[in-house]
């Protein structure tokens, strides 16, 4: 059975369609288009591993990357690079699109499709984020995503204990249906 280039998360009403798959660039970057709803969007937070590219396709889109605040118009683009403090977020009243581009890819299409995957069977809550810690805890391990309101290595202590319990009651096999 082929995987579906688009998924939709009815929870926050995104819309995502893989451009170029994980599998399709051999790993060196994943493209998607993404349909951001009033409202919508990322809070801040980093990567340790990868870089965001955001280019506006339709509307206006703010981006914040460090210190700077944008706001892209179709053709425009910001980039996050590794370690930068980043958030997006459509503050229009209409629905927006713009391209995403991870790079390289790592884990973060199969951490889209999981969480798409989880809000279409109503297992995450209001701001996104899974209902049950363990799955949370995988997934923020597979996405090596960091919040700036933390420090590192709490973050990463902690989440390395939640991914090791969750792995050893073999939660991520209530992931396989997404993949």
């Amino acid at each position: 059975m082929e995987k579906s280039r688009t998924i939709i998360n009815p929870v926050v009403g995104d819309k995502m369609t893989f451009l170029k798959t994980t599998e399709e660039t051999n790993g060196e970057f994943l493209l998607a288009l993404v349909e951001l709803q009033p409202g919508g969007g990322v809070d801040l937070h980093y990567h340790a591993t990868i870089q965001e590219s955001f280019k506006v396709v339709q509307g206006e889109l703010t981006v914040i990357v460090g210190e700077e605040t944008h706001v892209l118009r179709p053709g425009q683009t910001a980039i996050a690079p590794i370690n930068s403090h980043h958030a997006f977020w459509n503050r229009t009243d209409g629905p927006i699109s713009f391209e995403a581009e991870i790079r390289p890819a790592r884990n973060f299409e199969a951490v889209f499709r999981i969480g798409y995957g989880l809000a279409n069977d109503g297992q995450i809550n209001s701001n996104g984020h899974p209902k049950n810690i363990w799955q949370s805890a995988l997934l923020y391990e597979m996405a090596e995503t960091y919040t700036p309101k933390v420090p590192l290595f709490i973050q990463k202590g902690m989440g390395k204990i939640l991914a090791a319990i969750a792995k050893w009651k073999s939660v991520e096999k209530s992931f396989e249906k997404y993949l």
